[in-house]
């Protein structure tokens, strides 16, 4: 076997019109360079570097420019443009540089044009599939943001969803913040979010199913990050608690100034029931649910996370399922479905499991066996598995997680905080149960504990946190 000289080869791949294609791939004007074209080279080369100079400076300079740009939709219409042009540009320079190549190089056998022509097809594929997922994902990423950030509330929660998050605060004195909760000093002015030093959010998880109608709030629960420390506190509300006080808005409404006939999951739908007794058009709903909670925990809210359970279970098969410590065994006989069907038997053993997104959920709806309050605990445990797994693989199958996000999740934090809401190191989870019953029935007395525990959460040194997984990716 002889070996060509490796002067022979570099020449032969210096004359390569298949060799300058890829050069072109590259860099536009790498290969136009090679065939000699040195003017034109320039030209095509001088856009894309300039692009990849302002894009490295913006890095250096302020890594958040690019976080603030991947949750701007109008920025990500650019982008989607931007890369659908760079398609069209390095596509041109392939071929381009290919001619170029050939015209003055004219002398190469049948069996190098064949195999030319054949690398020239494999980049220009390689060039349409690199831009058109950059493309598909920009459009994707901004249905998305648009539809989660909808200023119209949830899919069919009315034409009109609930106002901003400065609009769904109670006019309830705020007295009871917790005294070491203080904004973090910046450069800038401080955001209004985070004036009393913690990031407020009412997530609520709607379970709605077969037969079931509106929304139902399954799950509530006030997640109070202390931005100074990161300490993240998770105060569940049972689901079938009486007594809630009425929201700024309604207070005359009864005379206890409390929903008290009313359970807490229900309360979205009693006030679109009763539009004469809870003012705010279509986002009554929402706006009583969120206004009570606010009376209830003596706090700001900065915003609320409305989700579809049943979009839970997508959400966690999008990430590859999530690795949940389970304390201790839970058995059920007469597990019903979120989609339906025959009860079922579901059972989990004590210690830390993977779980798809099917028994993630069954794990954190089952109640039979021990209640609404282990329930309540098992949600929580269940939401730090799901936040850490986000955390240590934010991407996972990226277009995946935005449509499952399109179509199950809806807040209303503001969009143009959100950069500055992520760059808050969150710690583990403290979650606190603030009733030993499962279905308490609420007085005044009831309202000023649970307020002051919520604004004492985070006095004294934090607690050890223990279940949904290893804290650690």
């Amino acid at each position: 076997m002889t070996v060509e000289p490796r002067s022979t080869f570099a020449s032969s791949l210096h004359r390569s019109a298949a060799f300058a294609s890829f050069l072109s791939f590259v860099l536009p004007g790498l290969g136009q360079l090679l065939a000699g074209a040195r003017r034109r080279a320039i030209l095509l080369a001088t856009p894309v570097v300039l692009l990849l100079v302002a894009a490295g400076v913006a890095w250096i300079v302020d890594r958040r420019m690019f976080v603030s740009a991947a949750l701007n939709p109008g920025v990500l219409l650019g982008i989607v443009a931007l890369s659908l042009v760079l398609l069209l540009y390095r596509a041109w320079a392939i071929v381009d540089a290919y001619r170029i190549s050939r015209r003055r190089w004219p002398g190469a056998s049948a069996g190098a044009r064949g195999l030319s022509v054949l690398v020239l097809t494999g980049l220009l594929a390689v060039s349409l599939y690199a831009h058109g997922w950059v493309a598909y994902l920009g459009w994707s990423a901004h249905q998305t943001l648009t539809a989660v950030f909808a200023p119209d509330g949830p899919p069919g929660l009315g034409a009109d969803g609930p106002a901003s998050a400065s609009s769904t605060a109670s006019e309830t004195s705020s007295s009871t913040d917790s005294p070491s909760a203080q904004p973090t000093p910046t450069p800038t002015p401080t955001p209004e979010w985070a004036a009393d030093g913690r990031l407020n959010v009412l997530l609520i998880g709607s379970d709605a199913g077969p037969g079931r109608w509106s929304m139902r709030a399954d799950a509530i629960i006030l997640v109070s990050i202390d931005i100074a420390t990161g300490r993240v506190a998770a105060f569940s509300l049972p689901r079938y608690t009486l007594g809630l006080p009425l929201p700024a808005s309604s207070t005359a409404t009864f005379k206890c100034r409390c929903f008290k006939d009313v359970y807490a999951n229900a309360i979205y739908v009693y006030a679109n029931q009763h539009p004469d007794l809870f003012p705010g058009g279509d986002n009554r709903g929402l706006l009583a649910l969120s206004g009570s909670a606010e009376a209830l925990f003596g706090v700001h809210l900065d915003g609320m996370a409305v989700a579809d359970l049943n979009g839970f279970v997508d959400l966690v098969d999008a990430i590859g399922g999530i690795t949940v410590k389970v304390p201790e065994a839970v058995f059920d006989s007469k597990y019903r479905p979120p989609e339906g069907g025959n009860l079922v038997q579901i059972s989990f053993k004590a210690g830390t499991q993977k779980m798809d997104g099917w028994h993630a959920l069954a794990y954190a709806r089952t109640r039979h066996q021990d209640g609404d309050l282990n329930r309540m605990k098992r949600q929580q445990i269940v939401v730090q598995a799901l936040g850490r797994e986000l955390r240590c693989d934010p991407l996972g199958d990226l277009p995946a997680v935005l449509k499952v996000a399109r179509d199950s999740l809806w807040t209303n934090l503001p969009l143009d905080d959100l950069p500055q809401m992520l760059e808050i190191d969150p710690g583990p989870v403290e979650s606190h149960l603030l009733f030993d019953v499962y279905n308490p029935v609420l007085t005044s007395n009831d309202w000023a504990r649970v307020s002051r525990e919520v604004a004492q959460a985070f006095d004294g040194p934090a607690p050890e946190v223990k279940g949904g997984g290893t804290s650690s990716c």
